[in-house]
């Protein structure tokens, strides 16, 4: 199901904005201090000029690399509140709603966001944050630039009839992303044929043998070592996998570890995340 949209009215003060519970919660003034539980979110704030407003942030925010002299304050799994109060923000970004409650308990502010499932949304929450922080020139004109950022890799591929069969790998137990979810969208944008278009769920866990089955041209290894990824799996470790040999993609020396960061982190890089993805779809288009 796609998140609901966040909505915000015109960037006047008292702002009023409807979080991802359908709660309106209305602002005076722009936050000063921020805690931001979102690695998007922090990037978004930091491309906005707003990096000195960021007061802690969670241990998955890890750029710009300003970021990382920001305190973390733990992750959304596990938030310090302690560490969080001590640090008296007057707004807490989270996209996950199950700290809500608590950050209500002890006294501070959440605002609950989900993750955009589109390159759309990504867009609307950079021009809603903007409004939020009293910045609303400066999110239009970073919109502008990743609007453009797209655009740029959608001519490139306008050239493509059909692309090729893509398969994502988050995970080794086969865990994929679906089209409707954030890097689904990206590789609709980029003309792949997404492997678990048919699969039920956002985020579906496939079957060896299903994927043996649909053969992918390329794979994308969320997964490796490699580029900020967060496992073990590499294109000779995908290789030895049983039935995979045969895959197209193993044969044809296409299997890529990914930069998790740039196809999964819904923020002010998404334009260059869909390109990262595109070249590795269209090396010939990109070179």
């Amino acid at each position: 199901m796609p998140t609901p949209a966040p909505t915000a009215t015109p960037s006047i003060f008292p702002l009023e904005i409807v979080d991802g519970t359908g709660e309106t919660i209305t602002f005076d003034a722009p936050p000063q201090r921020i805690v931001s539980f979102s690695a998007a979110n922090t990037e978004i704030l930091f491309a906005l000029g707003l990096g000195d407003s960021v007061v802690g942030r969670d241990a998955f925010s890890d750029y710009p690399a300003e970021a990382l002299n920001v305190p973390s304050v733990g992750d959304y799994f596990a938030p310090d509140l302690e560490a969080i109060v001590a640090m008296a923000p007057d707004l807490v970004f989270i996209t996950f709603e199950s700290p809500k409650e608590k950050l209500l308990e002890v006294g501070l502010r959440p605002l609950f966001i989900p993750a955009p499932d589109t390159l759309a949304g990504v867009i609307d929450i950079i021009i809603m944050t903007g409004q939020l922080m009293g910045r609303p020139e400066e999110a239009a004109a970073l919109a502008a630039k990743v609007e453009r950022d797209i655009q740029e890799v959608v001519s490139v591929v306008s050239r493509v009839a059909v692309g090729p069969r893509v398969y994502y790998e988050d995970d080794p137990g086969l865990w994929t992303a679906g089209p409707a979810t954030f890097i689904g969208d990206m590789i609709t944008i980029a003309k792949g044929q997404n492997v678990a278009a048919g699969a039920q769920g956002a985020y579906p866990q496939l079957s060896n043998e299903f994927l043996v089955e649909q053969d992918p041209e390329v794979i994308l290894l969320g997964d490796s070592p490699f580029l900020g990824g967060h496992g073990d799996e590499t294109p000779e470790s995908i290789a030895a996998r049983p039935g995979w040999g045969d895959i197209t993609a193993v044969q044809n020396g296409r299997v890529h570890p990914v930069s998790p960061s740039l196809l999964t982190r819904p923020g002010p890089r998404i334009g260059e995340g869909l390109r990262h993805l595109a070249e590795f779809l269209y090396p010939e288009l990109f070179s």
